[in-house]
């Protein structure tokens, strides 16, 4: 059985690329947020850790979303309380020496090792850059593969990378305050190319 990954940011729309593919899907988001909705331990246990950020049960994943944007230590603590560790890496953007580089950097699998680089494709600004996914994966023959997608450009109405941009953005700060608002647009501001216009 070939096993592939869909990952990004939350509410980016990794769950919806997925079902695209056709092929029987994990759904690790899912999985959280069955735990957000009915662990009152979870929810105890990150109240403590957040008190200004988690407010009622059960735990809404825009509160948690807000609480990584003012601080992005804060994943490491949800994490802990969540109970996945973890254990891989993969960069936006890796620089060169991590591209077909070392298996491990500070005791985590690099995703972009050269063993784990044997099948590898990719979308960019709302287009496969070879092609169709599902020819390449027609073609694949190698023990490990990955497939890089950015979900966020892949919904039911086509939109130009910009709408679907200024759309994302709007959706994640509906719920912030101004100043809150202001620090996320600054960081995508910084980071993401395509905000900058």
């Amino acid at each position: 059985m070939i096993k592939l990954a869909v990952v990004g940011d939350i509410g980016s729309g990794k769950s919806y690329a997925a079902k695209k593919f056709g092929y029987p899907v994990f759904d690790a988001d899912v999985e959280v947020t069955k735990l957000y909705k009915t662990s009152k331990k979870c929810f105890v246990k990150l109240k403590k850790l957040l008190p200004q950020h988690i407010i009622s049960f059960p735990i809404k994943k825009t509160e948690l979303l807000k609480a990584i944007m003012i601080n992005q230590s804060n994943i490491k603590k949800i994490t802990k309380v969540c109970g996945t560790e973890v254990n891989s890496i993969s960069f936006h953007r890796p620089l060169q020496k991590f591209l077909y580089g070392e298996t491990y950097i500070c005791g985590c699998l690099n995703a972009y090792s050269s063993e784990l680089m044997e099948f590898y494709i990719s979308d960019s600004q709302g287009s496969w850059r070879e092609g169709n996914p599902l020819t390449s994966l027609s073609k694949f023959d190698s023990s490990v593969g990955q497939i890089l997608t950015h979900p966020i450009w892949w919904a039911e109405k086509h939109m130009t990378p910009t709408q679907t941009l200024k759309n994302h953005l709007a959706r994640q700060t509906k719920t912030m305050t101004r100043n809150e608002s202001a620090n996320y647009k600054e960081i995508l501001k910084q980071t993401v190319p395509g905000v900058r216009q």
